[in-house]
This record gives structure tokens, sequence and C-alpha cells, in this order.
């Protein structure tokens, strides 16, 4: 599962936003709670948003999580038809003004589906070229979701997608526009198939918790696991009642060191994630960011957790922490790199809150 450099669990800079992407997705829509129908356009929009984030996962772990909810999504019934639903009603809202084929340049008018599979022609006033648009429908990652779409859109063709859940739209005005939307939102309302979305996808939280024994497992871990166990934690926060209950037992767990005597597990975890990313003398030379750069980080982390009445116990504490970790930052500039709280020096900040938090991972038992 590991090897001995750990390398595995290296995060780059580039690619923190694609996880938090999947943690926001996580967030949303918990394991615990099946997907409902009213959710449909939200959780095709997030698929679209982790379609186009997965080229820039780089990490082997999360790119496995990546791959699992892929894995799973791909195996929902009648999915690929029902993201063609969602990206063609979507694509009628959005192109949807009267005469459309005159402000195209079209000299003849077929459907709204001819246009939104085969492309349209229109006279671009910048370079004066025709240009033509198609494949719409198509998303770009991973190759086995591209795959089910394209295989889709190949059946139907330009003209002829099944009437049970395409109305093609024969008028270009705004009625046929409506009588689009109209048909395609009581396609969507009416697809129970949503509810077993979330079943399908249970291995990515599988993988994750395949990731935490792994990393409790390890004799001690480096300083760049724990940026990756921040993030696998906001994810498991949303898992089963087991998982979900070991890290709202982890987050609370005392964990003590000379600067912080009887602190929680969390506090500690975000304290030294700070200190990871802040100090440029880390050996990996990954980050060394500015106050500025910590204090986006921790905004953007925050802004993905689920703070909701629906939030586990550890989903609200790894918040709350973070909101703790982003006003002292708000406050002092050169934290933490250096710490007012503190006399030791950073390097034995971090020996010592490294060994604490590995200490307290390892003495927390997982249910099985």
């Amino acid at each position: 599962m590991h090897n001995n450099t750990q390398t595995e669990y290296a995060i780059v800079s580039s690619e923190l936003a694609a996880l938090r992407v999947m943690l926001l997705f996580q967030n949303t829509f918990q394991l615990t709670t099946p997907i409902a129908s009213k959710d449909i356009t939200t959780f095709f929009t997030m698929v679209e948003w982790l379609s186009d984030n997965y080229p820039n996962v780089k990490n082997s772990q999360c790119l496995i999580w990546y791959d699992s909810f892929f894995d799973g999504l791909v195996s929902v019934d009648k999915i690929d038809i029902m993201y063609q639903v969602f990206k063609y009603r979507r694509y009628v809202h959005d192109t949807g003004i009267d005469n459309c084929f005159y402000y195209r340049g079209e000299t003849k008018w077929y459907n709204w589906w001819y246009t939104y599979h085969h492309g349209w022609k229109y006279w671009d006033q910048d370079d004066q070229d025709t240009k033509t648009d198609p494949g719409v429908g198509l998303p770009g990652h991973p190759a086995k979701w591209k795959t089910k779409a394209e295989t889709l859109l190949k059946a139907w063709g330009d003209s002829n997608p099944s009437a049970t859940y395409i109305n093609k739209g024969v008028s270009n005005l705004l009625k046929g526009v409506i009588e689009v939307h109209a048909f395609e939102d009581r396609i969507m309302k009416e697809w129970t198939g949503i509810s077993t979305v979330t079943g399908s996808i249970t291995s990515l939280w599988s993988k994750q918790k395949a990731d935490l024994g792994a990393l409790k497992a390890l004799t001690t871990m480096d300083n760049k696991c724990y940026l990756f166990l921040l993030h696998l934690l906001t994810g498991l926060a949303t898992g089963d009642t087991k998982m979900t209950a070991f890290v709202n037992k982890l987050v609370v767990v005392n964990t003590s060191t000379e600067a912080y005597p009887e602190e929680k597990f969390i506090n500690q975890l975000t304290y030294f994630v700070l200190m990871y990313l802040g100090d440029a003398r880390e050996t990996d030379g990954k980050y060394g960011w500015n106050n500025g750069q910590l204090q986006t980080f921790v905004r953007d982390l925050i802004s993905v957790i689920n703070k909701t009445t629906s939030a586990s116990p550890g989903s609200t504490a790894i918040a709350a922490s973070l909101n703790r970790q982003l006003g002292l930052l708000s406050t002092i500039s050169y934290y933490p790199l250096v710490d007012p709280e503190s006399s030791q020096p950073l390097s034995e900040r971090k020996s010592d809150t490294r060994a604490a938090l590995n200490k307290a991972l390892k003495a927390t038992p997982i249910e099985a």
C-alpha cells in the first residue's frame, strides 16, 4: 500500500483545487444520504467539475479516489442518458434566443437536438470566420466516462435521440425553448435512479478508508503525509457511521506537545500543516508559502466542508479548527513560522507536533 519514501502521499499545490472538488462532492452528497431528484442539477454540475479536474490530479492515491468515483458512476443504470438530458436542457437554456438560426448564420433550422449534437455555424465578428461547436455533450475525462457518453451520442446521432428522454425542439422560437425545458425538467424530476448513485460510488470512501489504514501502519509519517491526512479526514468525515465515528473520535483526542499541552488532535493537525506549508526549508521544496497564501489555502478548504445541520461532529470540528487558524493568520503576519505562544524554534515545534500526531493516530482504533 505504501513505499518507504511515502511519495504517494505527497500533494503538489497545482492539484489542491482538484482535491477540493472531490471533497466538495463528498461534503455535499454524504455517503449515508441518498441523492434526491431535486439535487440532480447540482449532482451533474459537480460531475462536470470532477471530469474537468481529473487531469490535474497528480497524487496516485487521490487519483484512485477519482477513478473509484467514475468506475462507480458508469455502472449506474441510465446515467449516460440522464447526463445528456442535463446537458441538453442547459444548452437549450443557455442558447435559446428568438431566431437563433439568424444570429448563428444557419441557412436552415432543423431542431434543437441537431444543433446540440451536430454543432452550429455562426459569423465571428472578431476574425470574420465561420466556426462550429460540435460535441458539447462529451465530457473530457476520464476515458471511461467520455467513452460512455460517446457511445450513446453515436447511437442517437444528429436526428434520432430517444423520444422517451429528449424533446428535439422543432421550434427555434421562445415557445420551443420553453417546451424543451418543461419536457427535460420532467424527465429529470421523474428519474428515480438518482437514489442509487451513492450506493454505486461507495468504493470512493472505501479507498479513503484503506489510505487511512495504510497511514496508521507506517512506523512514522513524513511531514508531507499530514497535508494528505487533513484532506483525507475531510472526506472520511462524510462516510458511513463507522468512519464518521472514527473521525469524530480522532479529532478530539488529547494530543499534547510542549507548545500546546492538552490540545485536540485536529488543532495540532491544522497547526502542523500550516507550519509545513509555510516552511521554505522543507526538503520536498513544494511550498514555502507566505501569510496570504496560507490564508487562501485555509479559506479554500473551509469552503468545501459541510457546515449545515447534517454535518458530522468531525466535519464541524475540522471547519472550526481551520477557522481558528485563519483568525491567527489574519492577526499575526508571521504565524506559524514564529508562534508568540511558544519559545520553541520552528524545527522543534514541527518535530514535537509530528511525533504527537503520529502517536495519537496510531492509538485511535478503526472499527472494522
